[in-house]
């Protein structure tokens, strides 16, 4: 029996209509390496991947540009 090593949330910011989310992706048994992914979601139920990351520090910096260019573009 293989276990999935599960993923976890490392920063989650809704603005208007999009939820931007930055997670650790699962890993399976053997993978070494961690990944990160920043997806926007939509309340239209669709969804992008945006950007990948090798590093914790990349993607919690990415996330926050990701962030505030989200903010700009909804004028808020």
């Amino acid at each position: 029996m293989q276990m999935i090593f599960p993923g976890k949330q490392i920063s989650l910011n809704r603005v208007g209509p999009v939820e931007i989310s930055t997670v650790e992706l699962p890993r399976l048994p053997g993978d070494e390496q961690v990944r990160y992914e920043t997806c926007l979601f939509y309340d239209d139920a669709g969804s992008d991947v945006v950007a990948q990351y090798a590093t914790q520090d990349a993607a919690i910096g990415n996330h926050n540009q990701i962030f505030l260019q989200e903010l700009q573009k909804y004028n808020i």
